[in-house]
């Protein structure tokens, strides 16, 4: 298990946000710890979320691990919220 990615500052709470409210809440929240830079590219990596809600933080994190030259990244959740 790789610890690469980190949280760059702390954004507000996603409890309650819509989908593009997380998304904005989130935008530029992360980065890849540099340590880590060689190790991702090629990588397949399995993303874990303990619930999964909208899915902006798995596909914002997902996204910047494919732009670090990731060739896979897999999302593993404990728990989904189902879709109103």
């Amino acid at each position: 298990m790789l610890p690469a990615c980190q949280q760059e500052h702390y954004h507000h709470s996603q409890k309650g946000l819509s989908r593009a409210e997380r998304l904005k809440n989130l935008r530029q929240s992360f980065s890849i710890k540099p340590a880590y830079q060689l190790k991702i590219r090629n990588a397949k990596i399995a993303l874990m979320d303990d619930v999964v809600t909208t899915t902006a933080t798995a596909r914002t994190l997902s996204e910047l691990l494919i732009k670090a030259g990731a060739q896979q990244v897999d999302i593993w959740a404990l728990a989904r919220t189902p879709d109103h």
